[in-house]
């Protein structure tokens, strides 16, 4: 149904149901207010529809007011729309406050807020307005206002306390299909309450002083009550509000005079109204609060017999009550068995009756306590085991009077499973206990032995000896097939009459062996009476007692090399951990071939580096932090040692002429860090007869067994060095003369520059010439030439400093370099250092006895650094002023000239 429809449906049928509930009272009592009676009802469906029938209720207050009270049109309308005014705010008030609409009477606080907002807010709007209206239309006058107002108020109020809640129960408990009665007891006690209700309607007209329409209306205020409270109430509480109406009533007869002398109002009807306003309220107010209550005690009641938990309630430690499940968890059909009891009948000893006591310190501080794994004794005398948490209800000044509360969870089930879980775990631990101790041995021999065959008979003695197996051997095939055995231990003759091999083809090939050689991973046998190996082989190892077996493949450098076989009398005996561990053995085992192996290259790799050492022509030394720990033959041979003792334990240092050459080594060190080998050439080294000799070194460090050593090789180049070194002064002398050449020149000439620049000093280039040293070529011959060269040259050389320089660049030109010239002084002293070397000019030279001959020589200066600062351009600049000034021979004033003109 679309929101149209629903909405237009509920409104019709509110405006019926309003004219309806008017109508009845105005056909019996012309004249009576239409409003009160049917106001129950609209309280009702803003209830059950919020603001949907607004509209119906305004429309059924509307036309009830025009046909049934006599009031015009604008009359009747003031009136509906202040009526129906009042109840939207109400509504909007209550739903603001979040009053919960699916069930009114929920709970206290939802039940004040309709009380409240709904049956007194309400009303007390409506009453003020609506008197307002009367007195404005003349219905009232002002000396009746407060009393209209009043009575108003109390009608309006009445009705909606007592007739709302039974319309609302009613519809709630129809629309869910409850049954009211739930037994024939339910039926007999609502028949004698419709007993009392016609008894007190009885009364009702019987009372003074009443007319029948006051009699008719306090039945009808106070009946409703009683019967909507069979929907919500205990009806012993019922019956309890009715016998007192009915004593009130009963009174009023007797002694002749009504109820309204309680309120002392005058009216009858009106105190009759606010007594049954009052019971009303009361009912409702109890009925909330019952209701809140059993679900209480209903959700206790299911949350205590429907868990899994037993509970027991204590006092001074004897027990007061028990649930239904501690009561199945122990095998007690009666709980008169428990009740009144000591709670030490509970436990299966005394033991855990005294564990339990104890916590009764942890609740004096923390006010809870846990236990776990607690024995409990059952009916029929066995036992349970339960985890145990107990709490304080009321505290007492003593806590054994205080009531505790103590739940148990049945355990039993994982206890078991924890201690079977513990046991198996200890089996666990012995196996990988006694695995892991082999491993330590097999390890020591791998450490110590230096044969395959001792390792494998080793593991296989070592095997039987800790973990009780049956026998146990490692073999492998041979190229046809056929199994070699390498080792074996235990029970193993039977292997002598069994023949086996890896072929699984063949029906011999159907062994343990086999498998694993063929899958090439380790194989575990839980029970050889289920495993599919040869007849003649299961036979025989069942009749031995072999139950369960393992085969674990050895490799050696990543190929299948052996196989190591254990068996064990007990089924199912290789679990996953032990399995582990098995595997991490084979492997120690395929680490000890390799060392094995390792060891017998490393024997033959020191025969041959011995050989190597003790033949080559290097000195070989070996050093451990700078202190010799081993040389060779030649190193004793090229130091002048006779034995290596006298080297050992000494610093290396020992062998270098100085510190000085030591460092040089020293210094690389750094590079060997870095796996780089050092080559060092013409190191100056020293004999044992302090005999200087030059070395060429080349060292590198090694790591032998976590240690840091350094290898030296050392080469004797003694001979080569002084050949070198001779060449290299060859190379640089002038052979006529024995000055220095134009190479050696051009070499110094740089330094002399690099000192200068860096002393800001001042040196001259001086270019010499000899005049008219062609003329004696021609006369006397070139080798009388060469002598007068030979005689200027020593003479030139004694002449000058020792810190000047001279040097003979080809033919008669000759180049000296003076230094240490002073920046402003320099020229005076050049002409100084000039007169020194013409003295080699001035006296005559003897070429053959008798004849002697004279020469002249011109020579060009230049300045460092006034003419250049470069070498080759300093000598180009000196060769011209020679030039120049060789020019002017005839007729120049010196013979010399600085700097070109």
């Amino acid at each position: 149904m679309s929101k149209i429809k629903r909405f237009t449906l509920i409104n019709i049928l509110i405006f019926l149901g309003y004219l309806l509930l008017s109508w009845i009272p105005s056909l019996f009592f012309p004249g009576i207010s239409p409003f009160w009676p049917p106001d129950a009802f609209a309280v009702f469906s803003v209830l059950i529809w919020r603001e949907y029938p607004l509209p119906g209720i305004f429309s059924g207050l509307y036309f009830a007011s025009l046909l049934f009270f006599n009031g015009g049109i604008n009359f009747s309308f003031f009136v509906a729309f202040i009526d129906t005014f009042s109840l939207l705010i109400s509504l909007l008030i209550v739903k603001r406050l979040r009053f919960d609409f699916r069930d009114v009477f929920k709970d206290v606080k939802n039940f004040l807020i309709f009380a409240i907002f709904l049956g007194i807010i309400k009303p007390l709007i409506s009453s003020l307005c609506v008197s307002f209206i009367f007195l404005t239309y003349g219905r009232i006058v002002y000396s009746d206002l407060l009393n209209f107002i009043e009575n108003w108020f109390i009608s309006e109020f009445a009705t909606i306390i007592s007739i709302t809640p039974f319309l609302y129960l009613l519809w709630i408990k129809r629309r869910n299909l409850v049954n009211v009665f739930k037994s024939k007891k339910d039926i007999v006690e609502f028949f004698v309450l419709i007993i009392l209700t016609i008894t007190l309607w009885y009364l009702c007209f019987i009372l003074p002083n009443l007319d029948d329409g006051m009699r008719i209306g306090l039945l009808f205020v106070v009946i409703l009550p009683t019967v909507w409270s069979v929907f919500s109430l205990d009806f012993l509480i019922t019956y309890f509000l009715i016998s007192l109406v009915f004593l009130l009533m009963f009174y009023a007869t007797i002694f002749g005079f009504g109820p309204y002398y309680l309120l002392m109002k005058g009216n009858p009807i009106f105190d009759v109204e606010v007594f049954s306003s009052a019971m009303s309220f009361a009912v409702l107010l109890f009925s909330v609060l019952k209701n809140q209550i059993e679900k209480g005690q209903a959700f206790n009641s299911a949350m205590i017999e429907h868990t899994l938990a037993g509970i027991v309630v204590l006092k001074n430690r004897v027990i007061l009550s028990v649930n239904k499940r501690f009561l199945n968890m122990l095998g007690y059909k009666n709980i008169n068995d428990l009740i009144g009891k000591s709670s030490k009948i509970l436990y299966f000893d005394n033991e855990h009756f005294e564990r339990t006591g104890k916590l009764y310190e942890d609740l004096a501080t923390k006010k809870t306590a846990q236990l776990r794994d607690v024995k409990l004794l059952k009916a029929d005398g066995g036992y349970i085991i339960c985890d145990i948490s107990g709490g304080v209800i009321n505290e007492e000044e003593n806590l054994m009077d205080s009531v505790t509360v103590w739940t148990f969870f049945d355990v039993t089930e994982r206890y078991q499973m924890q201690r079977a879980k513990e046991h198996e775990y200890v089996n666990k631990l012995k196996k990988l206990s006694i695995i892991n101790t082999l491993r330590a041995n097999v390890n020591k021999i791998i450490l110590s032995t230096e044969s395959e065959k001792d390792l494998f008979q080793s593991v296989c003695d070592l095997t039987l000896y800790y973990t009780k197996m049956l026998f146990s051997y490692i073999a492998c095939p041979n190229p046809n097939g056929e199994i070699i055995f390498y080792a074996k231990s235990g029970n193993t003759d039977f292997l002598n009459q069994i023949d086996f091999s890896v072929n699984l083809d063949e029906n011999r090939g159907k062994n343990l062996m086999s498998y694993v050689w063929n899958t090439k991973k380790p194989v575990y046998i839980q029970s050889y009476e289920e495993f599919d190996v040869s007849k003649n082989i299961k036979e025989k190892l069942l009749a031995l007692g072999v139950r369960s077996g393992a085969g674990l493949p050895i490799y050696f450098h990543e190929k299948l090399y052996a196989i190591f076989i254990l068996a064990s009398d007990e089924p199912n005996y290789f679990d996953s951990e032990l399995k582990e561990a098995l595997e991490d053995l084979v492997r120690d085992i395929s680490n000890g071939l390799e060392r094995i192996e390792l060891l017998q290259t490393e024997r033959n790799l020191m025969i041959i580096q011995e050989a190597l050492l003790e033949n080559t022509l290097a000195g070989v030394v070996m050093t451990k932090e700078e202190n010799i720990i081993n040389v060779n033959s030649r190193a004793l041979s090229i130091f002048g040692y006779h034995s290596a003792v006298d080297l050992m334990g000494k610093s290396m240092n020992i062998l270098f002429s100085s510190e000085v050459e030591y460092e040089k080594i020293k210094k690389f060190y750094s590079d060997t860090k870095d796996n780089k080998k050092v080559f060092i050439n013409n190191i100056k080294m020293i004999t044992q007869n302090k005999k200087e000799i030059y070395c060429d070194i080349g060292f590198c460090l090694v790591k032998i067994k976590d240690e840091e050593l350094a290898i030296w090789t050392l080469i004797d180049v003694t001979d080569r060095f002084n050949l070198e070194i001779k060449l290299h002064d060859q190379a640089r002398i002038d052979p006529l003369t024995n000055l220095l050449n134009r190479r050696a020149l051009m070499e110094d000439l740089q330094y002399f520059v690099a000192r200068a620049k860096r002393n800001k000093s001042v040196f001259a280039v001086c270019m010499i010439d000899l005049d008219d040293f062609k003329v004696v070529n021609d006369t006397f011959g070139h080798s009388m030439g060469d002598k007068l060269l030979k005689e200027f040259a020593n003479r030139l050389r004694l002449n000058l400093r020792s810190s000047d320089l001279v040097a003979r660049i080809g033919g008669d030109e000759f180049i000296v370099l003076i230094d240490g010239l002073n920046n402003e002084e320099y020229l005076n002293q050049l002409k100084s250092a000039f007169n020194r070397i013409h003295l080699a000019v001035e006296e005559d030279y003897e070429l053959i006895p008798g004849k002697s001959v004279r020469i002249e020589m011109s020579l060009g200066a230049s300045i460092y650094p006034i003419d250049s600062t470069k070498p080759e351009e300093l000598i180009r600049k000196a060769d011209i002023a020679m030039y120049q000034i060789k020019q002017q021979k005839n007729n120049r004033v010196n013979w010399w000239q600085i700097g070109v003109k």
